[in-house]
């Protein structure tokens, strides 16, 4: 087991972080513990890179955690150590794998292994609506039930779909937008009819979703990414108003072949808005937030510097009994955990993964064709995972950590950035 077969494997293995999030975790653990120990046998420490205003980053951001962590267990907070997984052991697993899978060969093939995790994806789901309607030769229960699948796809008007891996799906629509929306000298070996396939198939399932706050950032996105090629100095062409066009026709042509309301449509996504009706939302998921929301400002001022700690519990809405310190509104339970001073620090942190992508993407021309997606894609993901906390989740922490494995890839290259 060479460094080489150890980049395929990591490759495998963040192919099935995408696909099958969150299921299979025992075979997956296995799995990756195989990975670990296999790198820590054949890769050469010597070899071994990371820039050191990566490690700098690292170093304060484990500190910060490790800190709150402490807080959080001195305040008795019951999820105090459960959540050193998401804030402190798995950051640094991800460390070590951006070393050990640092290669020419990830970062060139980095862009397939997205799509193609989006798009098989993409397939699974459609497979699950389909043998959830239809006859299917094949008996898949087991598999759907694993991925939490769920799909009213046609009620009162309306459809709803829900699977572990529609977030991969999401998550791949932006970062292939930003792809087609590049002028060809940066995507040269790039099939854009592949890309517009892709696109395509994976707008096609998030709309059916039914996800409204998917909806409103897929909206967004195409303005986001307007704004990086600004900052980047990247020119403007007009595929930017034909690709913005195509969300919205997409959408209508969608609701009309499957004969869906679009009054509905347009009530559900207004519903999106409205916190006063307990009925709002999905089982009441828009009132219940509201609640959260004033529970968590109300326990956080009486601790506004440094917060409550990790694990620690505000109010008595409790969405799920077994994770009473979890809380859909992801930021504002991070303001309740560590105060201002931690989301200064986290924010912070953010900024400066894409303060640092912007810098390399303006010296280094080829770098764009990675930093770009990755970035916009990691904005989008960021903006839904303010509802629902899809980064407390170990498949779902590469969205953070994969920029940081591009920055510290180019960072540290023979060429000297001066970034």
């Amino acid at each position: 087991m060479n460094r080489i077969v150890i980049q395929y494997l990591l490759s495998l293995f963040f192919v099935l972080m995408m696909i099958i999030p969150t299921a299979y975790q025992e075979v997956r653990g296995i799995f990756l513990g195989v990975l670990f120990c296999g790198s820590l046998v054949f890769v050469k420490f010597k070899e071994l890179t990371i820039h050191r205003d990566v490690l700098i980053l690292f170093i304060i951001n484990i500190l910060t955690s490790f800190f709150f962590f402490l807080l959080g267990f001195i305040n008795e907070g019951p999820g105090a150590i459960r959540t050193t997984t998401v804030y402190l052991f798995w950051p640094i697993l991800y460390l070590y794998f951006i070393l050990v899978g640092r290669s020419d060969l990830f970062i060139k093939k980095i862009n397939s292994i997205i799509i193609l995790g989006g798009i098989v994806s993409s397939i699974l789901i459609m497979l699950f609506i389909y043998s959830s309607y239809f006859s299917f030769p094949i008996n898949i229960d087991s598999f759907k039930e694993n991925l939490d699948f769920k799909s009213n796809f046609l009620y009162d008007g309306f459809s709803q779909v829900h699977s572990a891996n529609l977030t991969s799906v999401f998550y791949v629509v932006p970062f292939i937008l930003t792809l087609l929306m590049l002028p060809s000298k940066y995507i040269l070996h790039i099939n854009k009819s592949a890309l517009l396939i892709a696109f395509i198939t994976c707008l096609f399932l998030v709309i059916l979703s039914g996800r409204r706050a998917f909806w409103v950032v897929l909206i967004l996105s195409p303005l986001i990414v307007y704004v990086y090629f600004i900052l980047v100095g990247i020119k403007f062409n007009y595929k930017f108003l034909l690709l913005v066009a195509s969300i919205f026709i997409l959408a209508i042509i969608t609701y009309s072949i499957f004969t869906f309301n679009l009054d509905v449509a347009k009530s559900q996504f207004s519903g999106l808005f409205e916190f006063d009706d307990p009925n709002a939302g999905v089982g009441g998921s828009n009132y219940t937030r509201k609640i959260q929301y004033l529970e968590l400002i109300a326990s956080w001022k009486e601790s506004p510097i440094f917060g409550k700690g990790f694990g620690t519990v505000a109010g008595t809405n409790i969405r799920d009994e077994n994770q009473t310190w979890a809380y859909e509104l992801s930021y504002i339970a991070l303001l309740f955990h560590t105060g201002i001073i931690g989301i200064i620090i986290y924010t912070s942190s953010v900024f400066w993964i894409l303060i640092s992508s912007i810098k390399i993407m303006k010296k280094v021309l080829e770098s764009i064709i990675v930093l770009l997606p990755l970035n916009i894609g990691l904005i989008c993901f960021l903006l839904i995972n303010a509802s629902n906390p899809y980064l407390e989740k170990f498949d779902f922490l590469w969205v953070l950590f994969l920029p940081v494995y591009a920055i510290n890839y180019f960072k540290t290259r023979k060429v000297e950035l001066n970034a």
